[in-house]
């Protein structure tokens, strides 16, 4: 028998991250209930926050994400200007540490 569980879910409030633009307001992204991995989370953040120029894409994303196997870490890469709340639950699913 196969079996699969959710890792984000709005039970374990850890389905939402806030981003901004750093003279804008935050927007709250709020992810579906489901299974990501670490592709899965680049792809639904990327489809929903775009592009740094919409008119052209060959500008990038304004976020990028991927796991480095050298390190063990998630890489997250933002364009300039563009911040990331991670204060969250959400932050847990990266292997984001609050260090004081």
């Amino acid at each position: 028998m196969s079996y699969s569980w959710y890792n984000i879910a709005e039970a374990y409030q850890n389905n939402k991250i806030k981003w901004r633009k750093n003279t804008g307001d935050w927007q709250t992204l709020t992810f579906p209930d489901g299974m990501y991995d670490h592709d899965g989370i680049k792809r639904f953040l990327q489809s929903k926050t775009g592009f740094i120029d919409p008119n052209d894409e060959n500008k990038g994303r304004i976020f990028d994400l991927y796991f480095d196997f050298t390190i063990y870490r998630v890489v997250i890469l933002m364009a300039k200007d563009y911040e990331l709340d991670l204060t969250g639950e959400f932050a847990s699913l990266l292997g984001y540490e609050k260090r004081f």
